[in-house]
């Protein structure tokens, strides 16, 4: 798997994974928003989750797919993919969380060599790429396995 081929799957985890179920702010000024106002002081929170699994951002949102980044912006945040934050609160700590997962779930390192592979579908390394990372969301209630 070529290195944007990672950089999908990194993706397509912490989309699905959600490192922070929540981020709230206050209204440091009246918003107004649709027929709403959320005044000066409120709390107002930022639900990732509901972002990363709205089927309007995402088709099959419970899919793992890392195929769905070929054609999307894979850095920073947007208002549909916000895994890290965004704006003056986007975590510093992101490049370096990124490259982690990339040494971490390197298929060549010795502790990835015991994977059965009896998968023709993809090479050697894409296979165990995607089994580590599917183990680690095999946890996560509603999920779905794809090889696409």
């Amino acid at each position: 798997m070529h290195i944007s081929g990672t950089f999908q799957l990194i993706n397509e985890t912490v989309r699905l994974a959600n490192i922070v179920p929540g981020v709230f702010r206050k209204a440091l000024k009246d918003i107004k928003f649709k027929d709403y106002t959320i005044p000066t002081g409120w709390a107002v929170m930022v639900c990732p989750p509901a972002v990363h699994l709205n089927p309007v951002n995402y088709k099959d949102p419970l899919e793992f797919n890392p195929s769905r980044w070929e054609r999307m912006e894979q850095k920073g945040a947007s208002k549909n993919f916000m895994a890290f934050g965004g704006g003056m609160r986007f975590c510093v700590g992101t490049d370096f969380t990124k490259l982690q997962m990339m040494e971490n779930k390197n298929p060549g390192r010795p502790e990835n060599d015991d994977l059965d592979d009896d998968d023709d579908e993809y090479d050697d390394s894409t296979t165990a790429e995607i089994k580590t990372v599917y183990e680690m969301l095999a946890n996560k209630p509603g999920l779905k396995y794809s090889k696409t």
